[in-house]
């Protein structure tokens, strides 16, 4: 193979991980005995005044994806032992 042909693979493969959804480890691992449980997450949710979401594992770590008063789309990662925000933004 050549050089250029090489390159072209590897930036397929690269760019093929990424279409196919791929996620980036952003929490710790950890084991999902040491995670707190679904219904203290949801008492979080709703505890920042969110009444519309859904919360699911992401990259690590607890995900609340919600909908804000204005209709804003907005996700939390939270770390999955403390609870901490880890990472938070509209979407």
């Amino acid at each position: 193979m050549t050089r250029t042909t090489v390159v072209l693979a590897l930036g397929v493969l690269i760019a093929g991980a990424e279409a196919a959804g791929a996620t980036q480890q952003i929490c710790v691992y950890r084991s999902p005995e040491q995670w707190m449980p679904r219904e203290k997450v949801e008492a979080t949710a709703r505890g920042m005044g969110y009444t519309k979401f859904f919360i699911q594992p992401d990259g690590g770590c607890w995900g609340i994806y919600a909908t804000t008063p204005d209709g804003a789309r907005t996700e939390i990662l939270l770390d999955p032992m403390t609870g901490d925000i880890v990472r938070q933004g509209r979407t």
